[in-house]
């Protein structure tokens, strides 16, 4: 199959960029599965295992598809201004003088939880159903882009990960269940000085901040981590942190919102609305680090993405819509 992936950023993605990083998990896991791939994304993206278009934003996005495609994957929501689309104008797109299928990868949350599109593909099932959809594929991850799960090393902190300066987030929340504990909170993803969120210093000396992070520190930080520190207040679509985390033996500690009580079966943490039970349930946590680690390896890795990915591919070339009507 000729598949294109479009994504507004430049692949491969150097350190923060969660998106980016499951785009090209998933480019690198179908042309492992033997499909050709072509890559449509800023200036500067580089890839050998797939053809790739610089999609120049000053053009017509559509005069700039190759026509050779069989289907094309977007993430979010398709270019507009499509030269041609079939009756709910959502459904195919023209490219010279062929018309080419394609899905959309819904990563966050559309306000007012509207089904954006009749092809679109959600994170979760809870993701899914929130926005009146069907049809999702969980996130995975080319671990082979991640240092090595190192089982039996001390694990003596807390750690969080994702965009501190998100209030949704809850890094506030993520400092308190550790101060609760007695635990250093390291924080990947953020800095001591917020200055995004109006002015905010963290004076906490027991609270480290790394900033925005790659792999490696990921990995580094996670493999002597006694837990991630995860307590949303938000719905969460999917929740990278959360299968990265156990990608390293660390179980997670968070709220149940969106899609963690999917991803976060009992061995691999505990979900709670109280921060006091979770501070309990991380003093009293005796978890299998090489259970959890094998779980998030098997579960969401590339090619478990891609082959569900495919069979939504395929349903599209066969004619068919994969959420019913948008409402």
């Amino acid at each position: 199959m000729r598949i294109g992936l479009h994504i507004d950023g430049v692949l491969p993605v150097k350190r923060y960029g969660g998106t980016e990083r499951v785009v090209w998990s998933l480019a690198k896991a179908l042309h492992r599965a033997g499909h050709d791939v072509t890559l449509l994304a800023r200036k500067g993206t580089e890839a050998e295992f797939a053809r790739v278009v610089e999609i120049n934003p000053r053009m017509s996005f559509w005069h700039q598809v190759p026509e050779d495609l069989d289907i094309l994957h977007f993430q979010n929501a398709a270019p507009p201004q499509s030269p041609s689309a079939s009756a709910d104008g959502i459904t195919r797109a023209l490219t010279g003088k062929r018309e080419i299928p394609y899905v959309v990868t819904i990563h966050g949350n559309i306000p007012g939880n509207i089904l954006p599109d009749s092809n679109a593909i959600f994170v979760s099932a809870n993701h899914a159903a929130r926005h009146g959809g069907a049809a999702y594929v969980y996130n995975g991850l080319d671990w082979d882009d991640y240092p090595t799960f190192e089982a039996g090393l001390s694990r003596r902190n807390l750690f969080f990960l994702g965009k501190a300066a998100w209030k949704v987030k809850n890094l506030k929340g993520a400092m308190e269940i550790a101060r609760m504990t007695g635990n250093r909170l390291d924080v990947l993803g953020g800095y001591r000085l917020n200055l995004k969120m109006g002015f905010r210093f963290t004076a906490d000396p027991r609270v480290k901040f790394h900033g925005m992070v790659g792999n490696e520190k990921k990995g580094e930080v996670a493999n002597r981590s006694k837990g991630l520190v995860f307590p949303i207040i938000w719905e969460e679509p999917f929740g990278l942190a959360v299968v990265e985390a156990m990608y390293f033996g660390v179980p997670v500690f968070g709220t149940p919102r969106g899609s963690l009580p999917e991803l976060v079966i009992p061995e691999p943490g505990v979900l709670s609305g109280d921060y006091g039970e979770l501070a309990e349930a991380i003093r009293d946590s005796r978890r299998d680090e090489k259970l959890i680690h094998n779980y998030a390896a098997t579960s969401f890795n590339a090619d478990v993405m891609a082959k569900k990915y495919l069979m939504y591919y395929e349903m599209r070339l066969n004619g068919e819509q994969l959420n019913g009507s948008r409402t």
